[in-house]
């Protein structure tokens, strides 16, 4: 079944759903992933130990990373008119709350929360258990967590295993997740044999950050804007 659709994952660095810290992109194509790209940045704004803590990125980690405004026309290379998977709202209105505040235009994608996906797709999850972890246990797919990149493929991973258990197109579940919750198909989840562990089980060493920009098309559109071409 053809589907094509990116997902995305952030990170933050206080409770503020605007002061992103890392992003992970991860597009896929036909069941594959395609290209990923994963960016650390400076949110300008102090570092929670509580977020610390999940997620290990430092203000250290981030000192010289670009800021939001300085990768925001790369997203909207990546993300406008395409399809965004995200697990829960946050990471839409995290992106929302930051671009508003920084005055930069929205981004204009289609947005599909593999959350409201997992709630309808399986039985047992519709009030409880539609967590990222706990769904990637059961589907049996690695990964590493609490890490924008990682995280972003995991959610991908769930839209696929759905899409392929349920028989339902991606763009048939952009209407179904707008119905009422008991009428999805609610079948039993079963694991994935031939979804592969991520790359990234191991944890990344946040002290040291690398932005990485696997897409060459997007490597060049930011190149040619880094060069104020």
């Amino acid at each position: 079944m053809a589907t094509e659709f990116t997902a995305i994952d952030l990170e933050t660095a206080n409770p503020d759903a605007f002061s992103i810290c890392q992003i992970g992109i991860a597009r896929y194509r036909d069941g594959e992933l395609a290209d990923e790209w994963m960016a650390y940045i400076d949110p300008e704004a102090r570092f929670n130990p509580d977020n610390i803590a999940v997620h290990g990125i430092t203000e250290a980690a981030v000192r010289g990373c670009p800021k939001l405004t300085e990768v925001s026309a790369g997203l909207h290379e990546m993300l406008d008119d395409r399809i965004v998977v995200s697990h829960s709202q946050f990471d839409r209105i995290a992106l929302e709350q930051a671009f508003d505040r920084q005055e930069i235009p929205r981004l204009q994608c289609t947005w599909l929360d593999s959350t409201l996906v997992a709630r309808r797709a399986w039985e047992g999850f519709a009030r409880r258990g539609f967590g990222l972890e706990n769904l990637c246990r059961i589907l049996g797919y690695r990964y590493q967590r609490h890490d924008a990149l990682g995280d972003a493929k995991a959610a991908g991973v769930v839209v696929l295993a759905a899409i392929d258990q349920t028989g339902i197109g991606l763009h048939r579940w952009l209407q179904q997740v707008e119905l009422p919750i008991d009428e999805g198909p609610r079948l039993p989840i079963r694991a994935l044999g031939a979804v592969p562990a991520s790359d990234d089980v191991e944890p990344r060493r946040a002290v040291s950050p690398t932005n990485r920009l696997f897409n060459p098309e997007v490597l060049r559109l930011l190149s040619e804007r880094d060069s104020g071409s």
